[in-house]
């Protein structure tokens, strides 16, 4: 495979992971800046 295509994937599978390692509050939060500082 490209060096490219595997770098992508890599990145792609981090996302994921972080994303489903730390799931959004079930309540939303009015400010946007604090839970964007939150996910970080």
């Amino acid at each position: 495979m490209k060096p490219p295509v595997v770098l992508a994937v890599l990145i792609g599978t981090l996302l994921l992971a972080c994303s489903s390692a730390a799931p959004a509050p079930a309540e939303p939060t009015p400010n946007i800046g604090a839970t964007v500082e939150a996910r970080i």
